[in-house]
């Protein structure tokens, strides 16, 4: 996660007060740092209640952590526009802006729906709109 926040944030010293929500702004909520935390554990210990062998689970971390190194590397790669494009925060903040009871819980099942979007996707995704409005 450290190193996503790193890359995302890369947005916010580059294109200045010209976008919607910044880069460090996806990390800086709670519920992303949690929605995170969670489809990372289900995607490497499975479904609650399900019992994965720990070779397994080592496997798949260690996969999931060389995917997430190769995202990080492509968004190094980019510059300040590409970046923006790749982010897609104006999509992030127009769903985030929608009017709900409990907000926490709200964004939570939105950053945990994105973030599960990304893994199954393998972190290949040509940009993160279809994380964003998977929630």
């Amino acid at each position: 996660m450290v190193d996503l926040d790193k890359a995302f944030s890369r947005l916010d010293g580059e294109l200045g007060e010209n976008v919607p929500m910044k880069g460090r702004g996806i990390f800086d909520r709670q519920p992303a740092r949690v929605g995170f935390a969670v489809a990372m554990g289900v995607q490497v210990l499975g479904r609650p209640g399900s019992e994965p062998d720990i070779e397994d689970r080592a496997a798949k971390s260690a996969s999931v952590s060389q995917k997430i190194q190769g995202l990080v590397s492509r968004l190094d790669a980019m510059n300040a526009h590409e970046l923006l494009d790749y982010l897609r925060c104006d999509v992030l903040a127009e769903v985030l802006d929608r009017r709900v009871g409990q907000v926490g819980r709200y964004e939570h099942g939105i950053f945990f729906e994105a973030f599960k979007v990304l893994l199954e996707e393998h972190f290949l995704l040509p940009n993160l709109e279809p994380c964003w409005r998977a929630g």
